[in-house]
């Protein structure tokens, strides 16, 4: 009997040592707006990493030379939206190259090695380091924004606040406002701005090196008229983000609505590879949205993982300030909500309350291929996230009557359902 039990431990052990390990998936990924500060001997590198669906960890690799081998790893700090670390102990006068490393839920991306310079000899002030907040509490013709300057440059910061434009990158040199001294958070309102446009923000810091600047931040201005048609829900989540009443297509919360496939704006009879529009017929053979040059066609990439707004299909029919949740955002719903199937008004599907007593109904309306599947049973909702892995899919939000799934995806040519999101109310 013992010499039994040793032979199955042994066996045990043997399986475990085979077991293969899941490699990490690193694709690397275009990095534009990152913003690097200089000095003799430190330098503070930020990039903005939104388009990341869930980042878990951030580091940057650097190291003497235009080709550096032996690279120092630097794990980066966020403030807000932006990533940023600072180096010290750098060589003057010295070349350095770098990249990042993104670690997600599912995989890492490396982007493309870029290089800076430092100084010729140490100077006794160098620039501030200012971040530029979100743009909140946009209206028609004003809007609320922000920063933090995490590092005064050894100098007192005598003037912070925001600049914009209608350009990207504004300055001093066109409309700003200014918000206190000193280091730490800020805000600033902007006001006398023009309807359904689109302006560019970012904070500002100056001690007497000079003026420094964060990365910009993009928003529109809501249109002006009548205000918004469709209504939505505030259930107190942490990103105040509100969830419209009824799916796209629909006029109750109860109605089905419209299907699309993801990253088409309007519906159709049949959804396929056949149909769908950003491929060549094939699940491998896509034209936008690609990460991964195996489902490329001819090997194409552009390593868009976020839908732009000309493809989001809230955007497209309920206009400026809807789009469709990102995976992350159907992921906080999920947490901060309790979740009951039900019926409500004769129609199956799940109810969202949130503990300010606020609710939301998504009914059970299925998925489209060349006809209905699973109406009434099942729920499929489209994030606006791509599925980085395997860019022929893109998350979705799963439910039916014994659960929920919000990590599920699905083949992007499939018609499914859209719930619309905004990140501020109309007037």
């Amino acid at each position: 009997m013992k010499k039994i039990s040793i032979l199955i431990l042994t066996l045990l052990v043997a399986m475990a040592a085979c077991k293969k390990v899941p490699e990490v998936n690193k694709e690397y990924v275009d990095v534009e707006r990152d913003l690097i500060t200089v000095g003799a001997t430190t330098a503070t590198i930020q990039c903005d990493y939104q388009y990341i669906a869930t980042l878990k960890k951030a580091y940057l690799y650097y190291g003497e030379g235009e080709d550096a081998t032996d690279m120092n790893v630097a794990e980066m700090s966020v403030v807000q939206k932006t990533l940023y670390v600072e180096l010290t102990g750098l060589k003057e006068n010295t070349t350095y190259s770098y990249y990042y490393e993104f670690v997600n839920g599912f995989n890492s991306m490396k982007s493309a090695t870029k290089a800076f310079k430092t100084e010729a000899s140490p100077t006794a002030v160098t620039l501030p380091t200012v971040v530029t907040a979100e743009v909140t509490e946009i209206t028609t013709n004003s809007a609320k924004c922000g920063g933090e300057v995490t590092n005064d440059g050894g100098a007192e910061v005598t003037e912070r606040g925001i600049c914009w434009s209608t350009n990207v990158n504004p300055t001093l040199n066109g409309n700003h406002v200014a918000s206190g001294t000193g280091t730490g958070d800020f805000t600033a309102a902007l006001d006398r701005l023009d309807a359904n446009t689109t302006y560019y923000v970012r904070a500002y810091a100056t001690n007497e090196a000079g003026t420094a600047y964060g990365l910009d931040m993009e928003f529109v201005t809501l249109s002006s008229g009548s205000g918004d048609e469709h209504e939505y829900v505030d259930l107190g989540l942490p990103s105040g983000l509100l969830w419209a009443t009824c799916n796209v297509g629909a006029n109750a919360p109860e109605e089905y609505g419209d299907y699309f496939a993801w990253g088409e704006v309007e519906p159709k009879d049949t959804y396929n590879w056949a149909t769908y529009k950003y491929c060549n017929g094939e699940f491998n053979q896509l034209t936008k949205y690609c990460s991964s040059a195996s489902f490329g066609y001819d090997g194409f990439t552009d390593n868009l993982i976020i839908l732009l707004s000309e493809d989001d299909a809230a955007t497209a029919n309920w206009g400026n300030g809807w789009r469709m949740p990102t995976r992350a955002e159907w992921i906080e719903l999920c947490v901060y909500t309790t979740i009951t199937w039900t019926t409500q008004n004769g129609v199956n599907g799940c109810l969202f309350t949130a503990s300010n007593g606020s609710s939301l109904f998504l009914p059970a309306a299925g998925h489209w291929y060349d006809g209905p599947n699973y109406v009434g049973t099942n729920g499929d909702y489209w994030s606006g996230s791509l599925e980085n892995a395997t860019p022929d899919k893109a998350f979705d939000f799963f439910f039916f009557s014994a659960g929920v799934n919000d990590y599920g995806f699905g083949s992007r040519y499939r018609g499914q359902s859209v719930r619309a999101v905004r990140s501020t109310r109309q007037n």
